[in-house]
């Protein structure tokens, strides 16, 4: 079954398949490719000088769309040989997978495939827009979207590529998705093969970049703060059991530094370090000195009904490797009359203070606004989850405004 648009148009078939010859022509086009979509005829060329490129291009595009593209000698930069077929279908077809100029991307689906398959398409990219030099491979493009796809990609193969910014020399950006790795280039070379003048080859010496099994261990150049004038959702993709996370450059990480809170059974500091150190966890001791607090919660009766109150709030400050545990408890309650004793020496307080410069009274009276509007909420009945997420957000953003609509002065 073939499907044309007009009834002077060329068929190409309904069903195309996801054979190594297309996948390697979405390399081609992503690289090498542009559309025309003016008046009717609707087009898709293909660019280069290495006859043996051409030829594999042009093979592509027959088996792909049935059509013997026409072929010419262009002059726009340099001289280069254009395969070009006029067919508004499979013009939209690429359009809507790879779109088109500066917004081209790497079609969903690729991400999916298996290693022999993804090989197909970086064979087809790399011939393109590819380069090796005498310590590294890499790839080349006017987008940073699409280099961040590229280096994205590579994950399949567990190379992970460096992407670095440069300017051509009429002064535009280009992004550059570089690998060095002897190991990585062995493992690229299994299954993409890049044609051209310059093939790709394992030869000369790789930087050394530290790697113990498949962790890569590298030193950050910088970190920057980012305050955003309004709060915006944000998610996490992550394994339940290890807590890793998947960041936006499709690295995976482990605790990536947001502060959190997590629920544990134990009626104690000592119980919660030993339920830690012993299976199916049988964590370090020492691992708990990343907690800053412990909030412990029990199970009470109160003039015959049943309820729950804050026993304690726990401050870690140091964990040895016995397990044996230095606190500070700033909240503790007193179940004979009911009520919450607390002190103002906070263990908490003293590192905030050390970490941002700010003075320990200054802390305290931010302390005493923020219980004060916890309150206010609770008085007027603010309990619902969204409702107190966004009083929160409110106060980060802008808490005199919040402060003043609950009457907190």
């Amino acid at each position: 079954l073939k499907v044309k648009l007009l009834r002077k148009s060329r068929p190409i078939p309904s069903d195309i398949e996801l054979n190594k010859e297309f996948l390697r022509l979405l390399g081609y086009y992503i690289s090498e490719g542009t559309l025309n979509f003016s008046g009717k005829n609707n087009s898709v060329a293909l660019y280069n000088k290495n006859k043996e490129v051409l030829e594999d291009m042009r093979n592509c595009l027959v088996k792909v769309t049935g059509i013997e593209p026409s072929i010419r000698q262009t002059y726009g930069f340099g001289v280069a040989t254009e395969l070009k077929i006029g067919n508004k279908i499979f013009a939209e077809l690429l359009n809507s997978l790879c779109g088109r100029t500066f917004s081209k991307r790497i079609p969903d689906f690729i991400f999916g495939l298996s290693k022999e398959r993804i090989g197909q398409f970086l064979s087809g990219l790399f011939t393109g827009d590819g380069y090796t030099t005498k310590h590294s491979f890499g790839y080349s493009s006017s987008s940073k979207e699409l280099a961040r796809q590229v280096q994205q990609l590579l994950l399949s193969y567990g190379i992970v590529a460096s992407l670095y910014t440069g300017k051509t020399k009429q002064g535009n950006n280009i992004y550059q998705v570089v690998f060095h790795r002897q190991d990585d280039k062995d493992e690229f070379l299994k299954y993409v093969r890049v044609l051209g003048r310059k093939p790709f080859e394992r030869w000369g010496r790789s930087r050394f970049i530290k790697k113990i099994n498949d962790v890569y261990i590298d030193r950050i150049k910088s970190i920057e703060k980012i305050t955003l004038k309004v709060g915006i959702p944000v998610y996490d993709l992550s394994v339940p059991e290890g807590e890793n996370f998947l960041s936006a450059s499709g690295v995976i990480l482990h605790n990536s530094g947001h502060s959190s809170m997590s629920t544990i059974h134990a009626d104690s500091i000592d119980t919660l370090i030993r339920r830690l150190q012993t299976p199916p966890i049988e964590l370090a001791p020492t691992l708990m000195n990343s907690l800053d607090c412990i909030v412990v919660m029990t199970h009470v009766l109160l003039n015959n009904k049943h309820s729950r109150r804050l026993k304690e709030i726990v401050e870690v400050i140091s964990v040895n490797k016995e397990g044996d545990a230095v606190v500070n408890t700033p909240f503790v309650w007193n179940p004979a009359q009911d009520v919450f004793y607390s002190k103002r020496q906070s263990k908490v307080f003293e590192k905030i203070s050390a970490r941002f410069g700010i003075t320990i009274g200054k802390l305290q009276e931010e302390f005493v606004l923020r219980s004060r509007l916890l309150y206010a909420l609770y008085k007027n009945r603010v309990f619902g989850f969204n409702e107190m997420q966004k009083a929160i957000n409110d106060y980060y953003l802008d808490p005199a405004k919040i402060l003043a609509k609950y009457g907190i002065k």
